[in-house]
Formats: structure tokens, C-alpha cells, sequence
């Protein structure tokens, strides 16, 4: 087997972190006390912060010209998949606002590092 070169490692630590995330988001959400955990607006500043950070760490996981496209339609998907699995968890509901918040984050910070990559190509 074939170990993975610095930059090739460089790409994979992101990758590890943003799994590491979305795990403890599926379990730790799973738990009906979580709901309540924070109140609006601060549980929707969470949102903000996690899918910022996760579209950030998938920025750097892909390499490529256009890697902020790739982020931000995997971040979307694992927002539209938070959400569904939300649909199935006892004392826990898909909130569209919730949805809302996320895709904002996404958008914005795909913008950001849209234009940063702009700025320096």
C-alpha cells in the first residue's frame, strides 16, 4: 500500500475533520433533548457557524480550479440530508428555517472563497 504524499495528507486532515462534524451532528442530534439545546437566534447562528466551517473544510479537501463549486454542493447535500433525517428522529422536526440559515452560510461562504480564489489565480 502506497502512503500518502504531504500534500495528498494536506487534502485528507480537512476530510477527517468535516466527517468527525457531521457524525456528531447525526448522533448528537438524534437525542430529543438537543432540540431545546439552544434557543432561537442562537441555535440558528449555530447553523450558520457548522455549514460555514463544513464548506470551509470541504474547500480544502478538494483541489482543483473550481473546488467551491465542489464544496458547496456537498455541503448542500449533507444540510438536505440533515434535515430528512431530522424527519425521522423521535421529538425532533425539519425546520425549514433551519434549512434556510444553512444555505445562507453555504452561499456566503462560497462566495467568499469564490472570490478568494478569483483574487489569487
Amino acid at each position: 500500500m502506497k502512503m500518502p504524499t504531504d500534500s495528498r495528507l494536506l487534502y485528507m486532515k480537512p476530510a477527517l475533520a468535516i466527517c468527525f462534524i457531521v457524525v456528531g451532528l447525526l448522533v448528537g442530534g438524534a437525542r430529543p433533548e438537543m432540540s431545546n439545546l439552544l434557543k432561537m437566534p442562537y441555535d440558528k447562528l449555530a447553523h450558520f457557524t457548522a455549514y460555514s466551517l463544513i464548506t470551509l473544510l470541504l474547500w480544502f479537501s478538494f483541489s482543483g480550479r473550481n473546488n467551491y463549486f465542489a464544496a458547496v454542493s456537498v455541503s448542500v447535500l449533507i444540510a438536505m440530508s440533515d434535515e430528512i433525517y431530522q424527519l425521522f428522529l423521535p421529538g425532533r422536526e425539519a425546520d425549514p428555517i433551519d434549512f434556510v440559515s444553512d444555505l445562507t452560510a453555504i452561499g456566503l461562504t462560497g462566495l467568499c472563497l469564490y472570490r478568494y480564489q478569483a483574487i489569487r489565480q
